[in-house]
């Protein structure tokens, strides 16, 4: 029973240490993206939820049609939020955060300008992936701290039964 619980420890603490070797590319992905991508304001044409059929039942995201200028050229494009969900309402509660006529700060990225991002900055919206990934890693080393500990309060127990 011990060797099992630890393995599943070393298990848990495996899983969260490749986790944890992911998501620090998501960080400098997003930071070099605030830090190297030009800013411009961008205007929605459209804010409206789409639907995607699973097997598990719909899923849910927020699709913006936008324009802004770059270089004094209309650059035109159309953005998915990357984060789908079960829940219509929030989506659209998102959607309803960008009407059409609003103006919001995005970047773009100098090398293809249809590549851009919604409300760029130092906030839990845009760092969603990296946040996610470390709070993924967090869980599975305490779940394994918590199977290794026990493994080891059940061998220290059967160690004092029979002596």
């Amino acid at each position: 029973m011990t060797l099992f619980l630890r393995m599943l420890g070393a298990i848990c603490w495996l899983i969260a240490v490749v986790v944890l070797v992911v998501a620090p590319p998501a960080y400098r992905q997003q930071y070099r993206i605030l830090k190297t991508w030009p800013a411009a304001q961008a205007e929605v044409l459209s804010s409206r939820v789409i639907q995607h059929s699973t097997k598990s039942g719909p899923l849910y995201a927020t699709e913006l049609r936008f324009a802004f200028s770059v270089d004094g050229r209309p650059i035109s494009g159309e953005y998915v939020f990357p984060h789908e969900s079960t829940s219509r309402e929030r989506k659209e509660k998102q959607a309803a955060r960008y009407p059409v006529g609003s103006r919001h700060q995005i970047r773009y990225n100098p090398a293809d300008v249809s590549d851009v991002r919604i409300r760029p900055g130092y906030n839990p919206e845009f760092f969603v992936v990296p946040v996610f990934l470390s709070g993924v890693a967090l869980i599975f080393a305490a779940t394994g701290a918590i199977f290794w500990g026990v493994a080891v309060l059940f061998r220290r127990r059967a160690t004092r039964i029979t002596t």
